[in-house]
Protein backbone atom coordinates (compact mmCIF):
# COMPACT_ATOMS: atom_id res chain seq x y z
CA UNK A 1 0.00 0.00 0.00
CA UNK A 2 1.60 3.31 -1.38
CA UNK A 3 1.34 6.26 1.85
CA UNK A 4 -0.38 9.53 0.87
CA UNK A 5 2.59 12.44 -0.07
CA UNK A 6 2.57 16.06 0.21
CA UNK A 7 4.49 19.08 0.30
CA UNK A 8 3.86 21.95 2.95
CA UNK A 9 4.76 25.46 1.54
CA UNK A 10 4.55 28.49 3.68
CA UNK A 11 6.92 31.29 5.02
CA UNK A 12 9.71 29.97 7.06
CA UNK A 13 10.37 33.69 8.10
CA UNK A 14 7.07 33.96 9.77
CA UNK A 15 6.22 30.43 11.45
CA UNK A 16 8.71 27.84 10.78
CA UNK A 17 7.81 26.07 14.06
CA UNK A 18 4.42 25.96 13.55
CA UNK A 19 4.87 24.92 9.77
CA UNK A 20 7.10 22.18 11.17
CA UNK A 21 4.96 21.17 13.73
CA UNK A 22 2.41 20.54 10.92
CA UNK A 23 4.56 18.58 9.22
CA UNK A 24 5.24 15.93 12.07
CA UNK A 25 1.35 15.86 12.47
CA UNK A 26 0.91 15.19 8.95
CA UNK A 27 3.46 12.64 9.60
CA UNK A 28 2.12 10.71 12.93
CA UNK A 29 -1.34 10.91 10.76
CA UNK A 30 0.30 8.51 8.23
CA UNK A 31 1.17 11.35 5.39
CA UNK A 32 4.63 11.14 3.79
CA UNK A 33 5.39 14.85 3.77
CA UNK A 34 8.41 15.04 1.30
CA UNK A 35 9.64 18.67 2.18
CA UNK A 36 10.51 19.85 5.18
CA UNK A 37 11.37 17.38 7.16
CA UNK A 38 9.55 18.13 10.80
CA UNK A 39 13.09 17.81 12.22
CA UNK A 40 14.27 20.09 9.76
CA UNK A 41 16.10 23.55 11.65
CA UNK A 42 16.84 26.79 10.04
CA UNK A 43 20.90 27.16 9.38
CA UNK A 44 20.39 30.91 8.14
CA UNK A 45 19.01 33.38 5.87
CA UNK A 46 19.77 35.37 2.86
CA UNK A 47 18.13 37.97 1.46
CA UNK A 48 14.61 37.06 3.09
CA UNK A 49 15.48 33.15 2.00
CA UNK A 50 15.60 31.02 5.03
CA UNK A 51 18.06 27.87 4.57
CA UNK A 52 17.16 24.71 5.97
CA UNK A 53 19.62 22.16 7.65
CA UNK A 54 18.15 19.70 4.90
CA UNK A 55 18.67 21.72 1.75
CA UNK A 56 21.15 19.98 -0.49
CA UNK A 57 22.84 23.19 -1.90
CA UNK A 58 23.89 25.98 -0.70
CA UNK A 59 21.83 27.68 -3.88
CA UNK A 60 18.34 29.19 -3.18
CA UNK A 61 17.51 28.65 -7.18
CA UNK A 62 18.72 24.96 -6.57
CA UNK A 63 16.97 24.64 -3.30
CA UNK A 64 13.70 25.87 -5.23
CA UNK A 65 13.96 23.72 -8.44
CA UNK A 66 14.30 20.56 -5.48
CA UNK A 67 11.34 21.97 -4.33
CA UNK A 68 9.44 21.89 -7.46
CA UNK A 69 10.54 17.87 -7.76
CA UNK A 70 9.00 17.13 -4.93
CA UNK A 71 5.89 18.73 -5.36
CA UNK A 72 6.26 16.56 -9.20
CA UNK A 73 5.95 13.49 -6.90
CA UNK A 74 3.88 14.51 -4.12
CA UNK A 75 -0.38 14.13 -4.27
CA UNK A 76 -1.14 17.09 -2.94
CA UNK A 77 0.54 20.42 -1.62
CA UNK A 78 -0.64 21.86 1.55
CA UNK A 79 0.10 25.75 2.34
CA UNK A 80 0.59 26.22 5.83
CA UNK A 81 -0.73 29.94 6.15
CA UNK A 82 -2.28 31.03 8.97
CA UNK A 83 -2.43 34.81 9.36
CA UNK A 84 -3.35 34.02 5.36
CA UNK A 85 -0.24 35.64 4.50
CA UNK A 86 1.50 34.20 1.64
CA UNK A 87 4.87 35.39 0.22
CA UNK A 88 6.41 35.29 -3.00
CA UNK A 89 8.18 31.82 -2.83
CA UNK A 90 5.10 30.25 -2.01
CA UNK A 91 2.57 31.63 -4.34
CA UNK A 92 5.05 30.96 -6.96
CA UNK A 93 5.15 27.61 -5.41
CA UNK A 94 1.26 27.49 -5.46
CA UNK A 95 1.53 28.43 -9.46
CA UNK A 96 4.22 25.95 -10.08
CA UNK A 97 1.50 23.31 -8.25
CA UNK A 98 -1.66 24.38 -10.27
CA UNK A 99 0.54 23.81 -13.28
CA UNK A 100 1.46 20.46 -12.16
CA UNK A 101 -2.32 20.03 -11.26
CA UNK A 102 -1.86 19.09 -7.62
CA UNK A 103 -4.45 19.12 -5.07
CA UNK A 104 -3.53 22.39 -3.17
CA UNK A 105 -5.28 22.79 0.61
CA UNK A 106 -4.57 25.43 2.55
CA UNK A 107 -4.65 25.76 6.62
CA UNK A 108 -6.65 28.94 6.16
CA UNK A 109 -7.82 31.42 3.48
CA UNK A 110 -5.39 33.66 1.57
CA UNK A 111 -5.63 36.83 2.30
CA UNK A 112 -5.43 37.20 -1.54
CA UNK A 113 -8.25 36.82 -3.62
CA UNK A 114 -6.39 35.45 -6.31
CA UNK A 115 -5.19 32.42 -4.45
CA UNK A 116 -8.17 32.06 -2.07
CA UNK A 117 -10.21 31.18 -5.72
CA UNK A 118 -7.61 29.16 -7.07
CA UNK A 119 -6.91 26.66 -3.75
CA UNK A 120 -9.32 24.57 -1.28
CA UNK A 121 -8.90 26.59 2.09
CA UNK A 122 -11.91 25.23 3.43
CA UNK A 123 -10.92 23.77 6.69
CA UNK A 124 -13.13 20.89 6.33
CA UNK A 125 -11.08 20.21 2.73
CA UNK A 126 -8.12 19.40 4.89
CA UNK A 127 -9.90 17.25 7.66
CA UNK A 128 -11.43 15.55 4.76
CA UNK A 129 -8.22 14.77 3.23
CA UNK A 130 -6.48 13.56 6.71
CA UNK A 131 -9.67 11.25 7.15
CA UNK A 132 -9.01 9.78 3.27
CA UNK A 133 -5.41 9.36 4.14
CA UNK A 134 -6.47 7.94 7.32
CA UNK A 135 -8.96 5.49 6.25
CA UNK A 136 -6.15 4.20 3.08
CA UNK A 137 -3.84 3.33 5.46
CA UNK A 138 -6.01 1.64 7.70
Amino acid sequence: MMQTSVVVIGSYRVDLSGLLALSASLTQRGVTVLHPPAQARAVGEESGFVHLDCDQSPHPAQIQRHVFSLIDRADAVILYAPSGRVGLSAAMEVGYALRAQKRILATSPPQDLTLRTLIDYQPSALQQFLEAVATASS
